[in-house]
């Protein structure tokens, strides 16, 4: 397979970085797209939406990509329990820069994907449980990144009933912590290499 990864980087006992090396040594060809400069990685800047996509479409355009791994997350604004109290000095700006990365990037990628990928090709987004989690009494400053991850399954749902060429759209929503890491990212790379239409518009669970 050729696979593009966002978020592919960083170091052993991470999910991108993992999947990366997996795929790598069972011969699938493997482009990474981080914000880190690693390896042979492509550098992107997530806050400048043209170098993102310009920087995947010159790699779509030398050969037909099978998956797109949307793995990429960033400190997220209000997520903190100080933001949400009447001392807090409200940051506008933190909100938009929030979508950036879950919802902004990724919509712009997933059009580019369109117009170069096979419909037999699929993109697949690395969401959390916390996205639809409404009665939860933990990580309840989550705000920001439970939301982003929302927004960012509400736009895997829209773009899997709405693209233009049948491309899979689908999410993972998953455990990564010890101990069940080693059997969730198993699950979840199997899942990734034989991923069918089936899945499109739906969120494949895995916890343990």
């Amino acid at each position: 397979m050729n696979i593009c990864v966002f978020g592919g980087g960083g170091q052993q006992g991470k999910f991108g970085y993992d999947f990366c090396e997996r795929a790598r040594s069972q011969g699938h060809a493997v482009t990474v797209f981080s914000h880190r400069a690693q390896g042979d990685n492509i550098v992107v800047d997530y806050t400048d939406i043209k170098d993102v996509v310009s920087k995947f479409e010159a790699v779509l355009v030398k050969s037909p990509v099978d998956l797109v791994l949307y793995n990429s997350t960033a400190s997220n604004y209000a997520n903190n329990v100080e933001h949400f109290g009447a001392n807090h000095e409200f940051v506008p700006a933190g909100w938009t820069q929030t979508l950036m990365v879950p919802v902004i990037v990724p919509h712009a990628l997933a059009i580019m994907a369109q117009r170069h990928m096979p419909g037999t090709g699929a993109m697949v987004f690395m969401g959390s449980s916390l996205a639809r989690s409404m009665d939860r009494t933990d990580f309840t400053a989550l705000a920001g990144y439970a939301g982003g991850k929302a927004l960012q399954t509400h736009l895997m749902i829209a773009l899997a009933h709405n693209s233009s060429n049948k491309m899979t759209f689908s999410s993972i929503f998953p455990y990564l912590g010890q101990p069940s890491y080693p059997s969730v990212f198993d699950k979840i790379y199997n899942h990734l290499l034989h991923i069918t239409p089936e899945w499109n518009g739906r969120i494949f669970e895995v916890y343990n």
